[in-house]
């Protein structure tokens, strides 16, 4: 190699360690740090050409090393390298003002029509892609999305952007087993936004949100516990169980995996109960019917209590049906009561003789008792008395016995007649020895 002791602007020559070639209209100078500086060049620039596959080192001991490209043009468009095969360009890194002639200086990679750009590290070891398509792949060089994050091309999330219509696609899936795939979403709390408004979280005790951030009761909402509990709060009905097309179950419930219990439609009613005893409720007979597991009838079967759980008080504006459905079986009409007994006619005798006198009324018939009473013994009808007070006026008369409590002794004992509104007792008793006259009379009201 030749060797020039120094070049200038002018044609002076310093250093013995460089050979430098002048452009025919160019200017070149070595500057003393070794930085290369070219001065005016011709509208071909500068060009290295080499056949041993490096085409220029650049080597520098500084603290810092830069290669610097400066374009100065007026049009401040900026500067780019091209990489060119056969001198078509694959690809170009620079501002890109200078790719798209204006003054915008982002720092870009640029691939021409039909190629991508990719990342390595570790050797040969594609990392990340971005097809000519535009889509981006980490871990895959196929991405099939905008965006696509994967193992190597097995599962992976992929992001579509308008997948259909302006709704976005993000899912995970297997592309090399062409399967979906679990999903682990782990946070604090996840919370689900529609147009910026929160509607749905899972909560960080787990318990799942729907139109409230909190498990309150007070708060309209649906809160579905951890623990298995469904809470629905609102201001008009909280639960809508709809079946469609057939008649069935509506809902069931169990215990320890056993069904204890459902609801359900039949032929537009609703039942509910356990196996075959169950009710439904007939909106259009108006009536509560026994009914078996599927809501159909069932009768005579179904028991309303037992000797041992039964019910208190039953109030009924109608009548029952006892043994039979038959008109004869209506038991139509039941009441108890209390009635004053006054003497009408005749007479009975004692000291502070007290009456207690009651009534059972079912149906047409009535059963009425009379007790007298004397604690000195000494109460005595000698020939008849008459009483009047009876509540309710008899179609005949009905006759049974006068009973003292000295039952031995025939002579006290008497006979009663009812009829009308009238109890008549015939003689008995004695002035010395009964304390008690007792009748019992059953007779039928008139209508």
């Amino acid at each position: 190699m030749s060797k020039i002791s120094e070049l200038s602007d002018g044609g002076s020559l310093q250093s013995t360690d460089y050979l430098i070639a002048v452009r025919s209209g160019g200017n070149v100078k070595v500057q003393a740090d070794g930085n290369l500086s070219l001065g005016t060049v011709t509208a071909d620039g500068l060009t290295v050409a080499d056949t041993t596959g490096t085409v220029a080192t650049f080597t520098s001991s500084g603290v810092t090393t830069a290669l610097n490209m400066d374009n100065t043009h007026a049009n401040g468009w900026g500067s780019n390298i091209a990489f060119k095969t056969g001198g078509t360009a694959a690809g170009y890194f620079g501002s890109i003002g200078s790719l798209l002639g204006n003054t915008d200086q982002d720092l870009s990679v640029y691939a021409t029509a039909g190629n991508g750009v990719r990342v390595y590290t570790n050797g040969a070891n594609e990392r990340m892609r971005i097809t000519s398509a535009g889509n981006v792949g980490i871990g895959t060089s196929s991405p099939a999305y905008n965006l696509v994050v994967s193992n190597g091309g097995a599962s992976g999330i992929e992001f579509g952007p308008a997948y259909s219509g302006t709704a976005n696609l993000i899912q995970h899936y297997n592309r090399s087993g062409a399967a979906y795939v679990d999903v682990v979403n782990d946070a604090a709390q996840h919370r689900f936004n529609i147009s910026g408004t929160e509607r749905m979280r899972i909560d960080s005790s787990g318990n799942l949100l729907v139109g409230k951030t909190s498990d309150n009761n007070a708060v309209a909402g649906t809160a579905i516990s951890n623990s298995g509990i469904v809470k629905a709060t609102r201001t008009d009905w909280s639960l809508l169980l709809n079946r469609l097309t057939t008649d069935g179950d509506l809902a069931l419930f169990q215990k320890d995996g056993t069904t204890v219990g459902s609801i359900g439609t039949n032929s537009g009613d609703f039942y509910l109960g356990n196996g075959n005893t169950c009710l439904l409720f007939d909106d259009g007979s108006d009536l509560i019917r026994s009914a078996n597991s599927s809501g159909g009838g069932r009768d005579g079967l179904t028991n309303l209590g037992n000797s041992s759980n039964r019910f208190k008080n039953l109030y009924l504006s109608g009548g029952v049906y006892l043994g039979g459905t038959g008109a004869a079986n209506l038991l139509d009409d039941y009441e108890t009561g209390t009635w004053t007994p006054s003497v009408a006619a005749g007479s009975i005798s004692g000291t502070s003789i007290t009456y207690t006198a009651k009534y059972v009324k079912v149906g047409d018939m009535v059963t009425f008792t009379f007790h007298a009473n004397s604690t000195t013994g000494d109460i005595q009808v000698s020939s008849y008395v008459t009483f009047g007070g009876l509540p309710f006026t008899l179609s005949n008369n009905a006759t049974s016995t006068v009973v003292t409590e000295d039952i031995d002794v025939f002579a006290r004992q008497g006979f009663a007649v009812a009829g009308g509104t009238g109890l008549t007792l015939s003689a008995c008793g004695s002035s010395s020895g009964t304390n008690d006259l007792v009748v019992s009379i059953t007779a039928k009201i008139s209508a």
